[in-house]
């Protein structure tokens, strides 16, 4: 499977340096700034709901101590104000502008509803599934063997890679100081699209651009499309 048509710029849970992340607003700034779409963050309310938060607390967003898990989506809605987005929010804007969605599934059990929306929603062809527990990919190859996932990877080494043949993967998402050229060679030679996170500096988006990564993870997505632009690599 080839990876994306193109090389993806993609929002690291939108633009958080002009919007609180992970919120629709978010989203639609990273867009307008010029990324190809988003990578948002999955967790499973009380209630089994997929709402899309970074942490296991609302603590660092949204100043609270309640736990996401411990609570219902009507009631985290309460919380912060409606500002916390649920999946089907993500996944209907995504599909209305276009956008491309990385979506990282940070507790197992919801693989299964997350998938559902992004098939009713016409997204399985624009996004990757990813996640650092084999586990979860796993069961999403059993579940949707056609939608493209990723090993979310702290380092490349031997290790690793036999994760990622058992799980079946399609690509590796690489921390950016580990994606080394030594590195990302090494993994695509394997045969794996490589995404690197977190990538804010310009110029070094040029080099990994040239290195053949298949997608950029930005908290500037507006600088690195401009860098890329103006590179041709875009």
């Amino acid at each position: 499977m080839e990876p994306f048509p193109r090389l993806l710029v993609l929002g690291d849970r939108g633009a958080p340096d002009v919007a609180l992340e992970n919120t629709l607003e978010s989203l639609a700034r990273a867009r307008a700034q010029g990324a190809d779409g988003v990578k948002v963050d999955i967790r499973i309310a009380a209630d089994g709901v997929p709402v899309v938060i970074h942490d296991g607390t609302l603590q660092r967003t949204f100043g609270r101590r309640e736990e996401v898990a411990r609570i219902t989506w009507p009631a985290l809605q309460q919380l912060t104000g409606a500002r916390l987005p649920d999946l089907q929010q993500v996944a209907a804007w995504a599909a209305a502008s276009e956008s491309w969605l990385n979506v990282e599934i940070r507790a197992g059990g919801s693989e299964q509803t997350v998938v559902e929306i992004l098939r009713d929603h016409g997204l399985t062809e624009r996004c990757f599934l990813s996640a650092s527990d084999d586990a979860v990919l796993t069961k999403l190859g059993r579940i949707a063997p056609s939608v493209r996932r990723f090993l979310v990877a702290e380092s490349w080494n031997e290790a690793v890679a036999e994760r990622a043949a058992h799980c079946g993967v399609n690509g590796v998402c690489l921390r950016v100081d580990e994606a080394s050229p030594f590195t990302i060679e090494v993994v695509r030679r394997e045969g794996y699209a490589v995404a690197v996170w977190t990538v804010d500096d310009p110029a070094h988006s040029v080099t990994l651009a040239r290195e053949g990564v298949a997608a950029i993870i930005t908290n500037r997505p507006g600088e690195i499309a401009e860098a890329l632009i103006a590179s041709g690599y875009r």
